[in-house]
């Protein structure tokens, strides 16, 4: 897989802004950010590797994000989905009621906090975390576009 290199922006510091998808550590994520007692907290949101759907603060490493005005496209399977009563699954991609949709994640070390950002980074609204049923997928690919045309002939990454 390639993609035209102009596609991509350096960060460090995880200075990226939220809704970039960053490359990092050998695995993709998010970033996106929540609200603490002290205002906005920078977070990752990992997307694939062996921490799919933890989520960290933002790392200090250097890697490549999504550039401005490159988009992501997430695609899925209508028939894979999986309707939940009660939670989530982390690393989940999760399609609200309003035909939206969102990632999932759960803080590092604690799978019971459970959190949704959608795709521009901003976090899903703490009061709809409980709301049931939830129709998710545990298997997607994200598709990278520009001006609404798509810059690879494959995923930039699969999960599931």
């Amino acid at each position: 897989m390639s993609y035209p290199a102009d596609a991509f922006v350096r960060v460090t510091n995880g200075r990226g802004p939220d809704g970039a998808l960053v490359y990092v550590r050998d695995f993709w994520a998010l970033m996106t950010h929540q609200h603490g007692l002290h205002g906005r907290v920078d977070k990752n949101l990992i997307l694939t590797g062996k921490d799919a759907g933890a989520i960290y603060g933002r790392f200090s490493d250097t890697g490549l994000a999504t550039a401005p005005g490159v988009k992501a496209e997430v695609r899925i399977v209508p028939e894979d989905r999986i309707v939940n009563g009660s939670h989530t699954t982390h690393s989940a991609v999760v399609i609200s009621p309003e035909g939206g949709l969102q990632f999932w994640g759960h803080l590092q070390g604690s799978d019971a906090h459970r959190y949704g950002f959608f795709l521009d980074g901003s976090p899903v609204a703490e009061e709809e975390h409980e709301l049931a049923p939830f129709v998710m997928f545990t298997r997607f690919q994200v598709w990278l576009s520009r001006d609404g045309l798509l810059l690879s002939d494959k995923p930039l990454f699969t999960v599931g």
